[in-house]
């Protein structure tokens, strides 16, 4: 019975979604995600940019961008049904799907706690800045929290099957999950138990099927989608990136008076090299804190990829939620400063301060993961 009355919701939510008439800004990143399903449809391939520009001049309002898609094929094929909708329909539809993924992530994220302390996550979750903007333009990281959320839910739980659905959802956006796949997949070979083996299995065999659906699509996607990267990766835009909002980038940004990714990506290093060094040094055991690895993996991104922009700030819900679980006290104040220090930034009005603050929580975030202590063995 729970199961059919969440599953009627469901489709209700879904059918409402696509045909109220609620005004949804169908020309932001989602466009992305609406001209490759729709390219799905119509036979043009998720690589072409002239196919698809020519596919959808009769779609876009005069003067509208169509970004390019950057995506490895699956996150395309996962979402095919947005191409048979129109603009705003798709718009709708994928603003209501990226609120319950959001709403699903916290709520596994948060399955230890009370059910008032739960539901003020989710509320809180939904006043926060970067999830705000996420929301409003349609972007796509949102597969790559839930994944998180899912892996540490089943983890926990040792449910094989939620373990390796979190495992392939980080891989919708490579450029934000790969840390937490990585520290996964290597915990999950160290664990050696039969669930784990299992969720390995299952894991492997998604990745196969997705793969092989990808292959069958277009034989030369990853040829293709590298191509599109650099391309993606020359853009004047991405050289000198306003829009970026990541750590290293963000202290460039401070130091050299501009955004030059160029120059970001040797900060990065630097920063990775520093953060790899104190895990060593402080000798922390995967297979006892893995939850801390990938909380710790999840900011770290955040500091290393200087093509961040100010919405791939969801993924600090992850950390949070690990800290205010360890030491509820410390959380609460992290919890404060990353919902304050952002919304500050932008009363400011300047792209810089926004930038520096969303950096800013990061750099709180990971001083309060690293300084500790925090309790070993915590899946027992």
């Amino acid at each position: 019975m729970r199961t059919a009355v969440i599953l009627i919701a469901g489709i209700s939510l879904l059918a409402g979604a696509i045909w109220l008439p609620v005004q949804v800004p169908p020309w932001g990143d989602v466009l992305m995600l609406y001209t490759a399903a729709r390219g799905l449809r119509e036979g043009v391939n998720l690589y072409d940019p002239a196919g698809q520009a020519a596919m959808m001049q009769s779609v876009l309002p005069q003067g509208a961008a169509l970004p390019l898609y950057v995506y490895p094929p699956w996150y395309a094929l996962s979402v095919f049904f947005l191409g048979w909708l129109t603009p705003e329909q798709a718009a709708r539809l994928w603003l209501v799907l990226n609120g319950a993924m959001l709403v699903a992530a916290v709520l596994l994220l948060t399955e230890t706690w009370t059910g008032l302390k739960r539901v003020l996550a989710v509320a809180f979750s939904f006043l926060m800045l970067p999830v705000l903007g996420l929301l409003w333009v349609g972007q796509f990281a949102l597969p790559v929290l839930l994944g998180g959320a899912l892996f540490l839910s089943g983890s926990r739980r040792q449910s094989a099957l939620r373990v390796a659905a979190g495992l392939l959802l980080m891989t919708f956006k490579p450029h934000v999950g790969v840390l937490m796949l990585v520290v996964g997949g290597l915990w999950l070979l160290l664990e050696r138990k039969p669930w784990s083996r299992r969720a390995l299995g299952f894991s492997f065999a998604g990745g196969v099927i997705i793969l092989l659906g990808s292959f069958l699509y277009d034989p030369f996607w990853p040829s293709n989608y590298l191509t599109a990267l650099r391309g993606f990766g020359n853009l004047g835009t991405f050289v000198i990136c306003d829009l970026c909002a990541g750590v290293s980038t963000s202290l460039v940004r401070l130091f050299a008076g501009q955004p030059d990714t160029s120059l970001a990506v040797w900060v990065s290093a630097g920063l990775f090299i520093l953060v790899s060094g104190w895990l060593l040094w402080k000798r922390i055991s995967l297979r006892e804190e893995m939850p801390r690895l990938t909380a710790i993996s999840a900011t770290t991104i955040l500091f290393i990829n200087p093509y961040l922009m100010n919405y791939d700030f969801i993924m600090l819900l992850l950390p949070l939620a690990y800290l205010i679980s360890e030491s509820e006290k410390t959380g609460i104040v992290v919890a404060g400063a990353v919902f304050l220090l952002p919304w500050l930034g932008l009363v400011l009005g300047q792209r810089t301060a926004l930038a520096l603050s969303l950096a800013a929580c990061a750099l709180l975030m990971m001083f309060a993961l690293i300084r500790g202590p925090f309790r070993k063995a915590a899946l027992e």
